[in-house]
């Protein structure tokens, strides 16, 4: 069975959203390799005081507000990179039905 055009576009438009997914699954879990190396380094320092940066600023706060801080944000990239999994898997599914309407 041949596409249409409208059948065509979809598979376009379904790719690049892939492609976007993609791209922004491997930012995230960038940062979560960031935030756990971080934390890893965090829990090897004695000092209870440490120095956050924030935009152009440098901040001194308590060292367990940052591990706080670094723990909240790695859960929500977490929860983040399980919404990208699903509609990943979402698209590729839709895909999959069009290569099959494709063959027959």
């Amino acid at each position: 069975m041949t596409l249409t055009q409208d059948d065509l576009k979809t598979i376009q438009t379904l790719q690049q959203q892939l492609q976007a997914v993609m791209i922004e699954k491997d930012t995230i879990s960038l940062r979560l390799a960031e935030i756990d190396k971080t934390l890893e380094e965090l829990n090897k320092i004695e000092n209870e005081e440490v120095f956050r940066i924030y935009g152009r600023v440098m901040i001194k706060k308590k060292k367990s507000d940052v591990i706080d801080e670094l723990n909240s944000e790695k859960e929500t990239l977490e929860i983040r990179l399980k919404t990208l999994e699903r509609t990943e898997n979402k698209i590729i599914e839709k895909l999959k039905e069009y290569e099959k309407k494709m063959k027959g």
